[in-house]
């Protein structure tokens, strides 16, 4: 009873977690969502105004994440015989640190030169330059992709995964098909959905950098729709082909209780098991860890007095692993076990 109740209590609170980190995301997204609703109010009902730039430069910003750059781009305009001054580039600019898109900004608009404005009716004095959206850093979409595929893969791994309840730890990832007349072993994948936002995230995670390191030539913003597709594309490939991968004969333990025999892998000769099986575990520590827990080489064998030890099974794990899951299949080979 204590562990069920440990158990509810930590998923409750992974769960709090994973809300308030979803929390800050989706207010995240809620701003850019809000910046393309003032772009889009501005280009449909805000009046068009000349005006004349008068300053024009690249800011330079230096902090714990780096380096920023921002195009500061200073226009005098004029309603209703009033002049107003305003440095507003575009709707969500702020969210640019690339030199390249800074300098490309004021390099179009040096001082003394004519643009168009948009200026809202009811304020004159909020006036924005660029409306067209290409302002809006494409960036920032591969920017959040692991910060949207973590919270949902935390929250597909805790239910989608929790269709085979009231398991053990070790049955729920090792158990396949537990039978009258059969026991499959085998890791148990993760739900595809999970496995898809962990391939997304990663590849996401990872592009950022490839992105970062390419945002100083001219155009490198143009690659984040492209990356967006690519990232879905490779994470559906990489999804399909691990579940392909885990439906593999050769991952699999076949102990048919029928005929009293094994087989591993699956589809590999069988063997016929004694009346009273001797069953052992081997393992051998290997150079992972997770978790900063040391991952093992796990052999379940049956030692045979012809033969002397047959494996049965191998995989890896931590080090509980390997007594554990002997203990779930020593349970269905003893008399009347299962």
């Amino acid at each position: 009873m204590s562990s069920s109740s440990d158990r509810r209590k930590g998923t409750v609170f992974i769960v709090l977690g994973i809300l308030l980190f979803g929390g800050f995301v989706a207010a995240f997204d809620g701003f850019i969502v809000h910046q393309w609703r003032l772009e889009q109010t501005a280009r449909d009902s805000w009046d068009e105004v000349p005006a004349t730039v008068v300053k024009s430069s690249v800011v330079h910003r230096w902090g714990r994440d780096g380096n920023s750059y921002m195009p500061y781009v200073r226009y005098a305009y004029e309603v209703d015989g009033v002049e107003f001054e305003s440095s507003r580039y575009a709707f969500g600019e702020h969210l640019h640190w690339n030199r390249s898109f800074a300098r490309r900004v004021v390099a179009e608009h040096p001082v003394g030169s004519s643009v168009t404005v948009r200026v809202d009716p009811e304020d004159p004095e909020s006036a924005v330059l660029n409306v067209d959206g290409h302002a809006r850093p494409r960036f920032v979409l591969v920017f959040l992709i692991p910060f949207h595929c973590l919270p949902l893969w935390l929250l597909a791994h805790l239910f989608l995964g929790r269709r085979r309840r009231g398991l053990s730890r070790i049955e729920a990832r090792f158990v396949m098909v537990d039978t009258a007349n059969d026991l499959v072993l085998a890791k148990v994948p993760g739900h595809p959905v999970a496995l898809f936002l962990a391939f997304a995230g990663i590849l996401g995670f990872v592009s950022i950098f490839v992105l970062v390191l390419g945002v100083e030539f001219p155009g490198a913003d143009e690659l984040a729709i492209p990356a967006l597709a690519t990232i879905a594309i490779l994470a559906l490939l990489w999804t399909a082909i691990a579940a392909r991968r885990a439906r593999r004969p050769e991952r699999f333990l076949h102990v048919d209780l029928d005929r009293w025999s094994f087989a591993y892998p699956a589809d590999g000769e069988r063997t016929p098991l004694p009346k009273s099986p001797s069953l052992g575990v081997s393992s051998t520590e290997t150079n992972t860890s997770v978790n900063n827990e040391r991952i093992h080489e796990h052999q379940l064998v049956l030692e045979n007095a012809s033969e002397g030890e047959v494996t049965m099974f191998r995989f890896r794990g931590p080090e509980s692993d390997g007594p554990a899951l002997l203990e779930v299949l020593r349970d269905r080979l003893r008399p009347g076990g299962g």
